[in-house]
């Protein structure tokens, strides 16, 4: 079934394994966006956010990856030149250990040489 739209979430909240499974019924994929939308008060882009975030992402499937089996999971990662792209690449290793990953958004891709390497992920 095709995916029709992408709900982007930066960290799943209490009853979300409920909401993602309803938005499985629309068509819908749900993204954790791990670029952009994790960002200080202040709007900068925050290292330390971004590893609470990875972590509260992988204990969220560690609890509910039975009741996900069904969902459209997906993932947005950083820049390939970025400081937080090679943890990305390590979290990317685990989130696959408790779900499938349908989606990748690979942002600001330079060389096709980083969509194969992240094809592996996604097949």
């Amino acid at each position: 079934m095709e995916v029709l739209t992408y709900h982007f979430v930066r960290t799943p909240s209490e009853g979300s394994e409920l909401f993602f499974k309803r938005l499985t019924v629309l068509n819908a994929a749900v993204c954790f966006d791990l670029e952009d939308s994790i960002k200080s008060l202040s709007g900068s882009l925050d290292s330390e956010l971004k590893d609470k975030a990875r972590t509260k992402i992988l204990k969220f499937l560690g609890n509910y990856s039975t009741h996900l089996s069904e969902c459209r999971l997906g993932i947005r990662i950083n820049k390939s030149n970025s400081h937080e792209f090679e943890k990305d690449i390590s979290f990317l290793t685990s989130f696959s250990k408790f779900c499938k990953i349908d989606c990748l958004f690979l942002p600001k891709i330079e060389t096709i040489t980083l969509i194969f390497i992240f094809s592996s992920f996604t097949s």
